[in-house]
């Protein structure tokens, strides 16, 4: 016969509950749930990420300031005007002063080029005639324009028409000029109407290739119908 004591210490250690008969399909069910929750969670953590920082999306805006493009402006001389580019300079006085035919009518340059020292009988780099203050003073990236008329009857030479723009001039190289610096020479003398013209550029080793056009923009510019003709009556009767 059983002893009283172990069937009263089995008794009291027996589950006074009914066994858990859904136990594992609950915990599955939290387990769905759990798994729903946590992904929830991730999708609206990404989705309140994602909207601050497209609310706070910072963007480079690089604004180019209005610029204001400086107009030409206009030079005379003897008679003829020249609209001068922005960035260019005509000088305020000959810096050929010696040569009587052709005359200087203007001297443009890309930089101020100092005056030619005065009173004397030829300071001229060479027989072009180009003043030596564009030698000394023209930078590597500088170009130099120069203008000259003719008087009547003011020296043997061969014009050629100017027709059309100036883009169409064929400007020689002065290869009988030995400029310093690396600057090179390059000439034309033409017959505009009434009037015989000799013009030439330098151009520094470095000049940009804008240079170039930006004469001829300026040469189509020139009028010379104040300056003295070189034909009185006219071309028609100056063959």
């Amino acid at each position: 016969m059983p002893d009283v004591t172990s069937v009263l210490e089995r008794a009291a250690a027996a589950p006074s509950e009914p066994p858990d008969v859904d136990g594992p399909l609950r915990r599955k069910r939290w387990t769905r749930i759990s798994i729903a929750a946590s992904a929830f969670l991730v999708v609206f953590v990404f989705a309140v990420l994602l909207v601050t920082r497209q609310g706070d999306r910072r963007r480079v805006v690089v604004e180019t300031p209005p610029t204001t493009v400086a107009s030409p402006t206009r030079a005379t001389s003897h008679g003829a005007t020249i609209e001068v580019l922005a960035g260019w300079h005509a000088s305020d006085e000959p810096l050929n002063y010696w040569i009587g035919s052709p005359f200087e009518l203007f001297s443009i340059s890309t930089v101020p080029l100092p005056p030619s020292p005065p009173n004397k009988q030829n300071d001229a780099v060479c027989a072009a005639e180009i003043p030596n203050t564009v030698a000394d003073n023209l930078p590597a990236n500088g170009a130099y324009l120069w203008i000259t008329l003719w008087r009547r009857l003011g020296g043997i030479y061969q014009p050629k028409p100017w027709i059309g723009t100036a883009d169409a001039i064929e400007f020689a190289r002065n290869k009988y000029c030995e400029l310093p610096n690396g600057l090179s020479l390059y000439s034309a003398t033409l017959r505009r109407g009434a009037y015989d013209l000799s013009i030439s550029y330098v151009l520094g080793p470095d000049a940009p290739l804008s240079s170039r056009a930006e004469m001829n923009q300026m040469l189509d510019s020139l009028d010379l119908s104040g300056a003295p003709p070189t034909s009185p009556a006219g071309a028609a009767v100056y063959p």
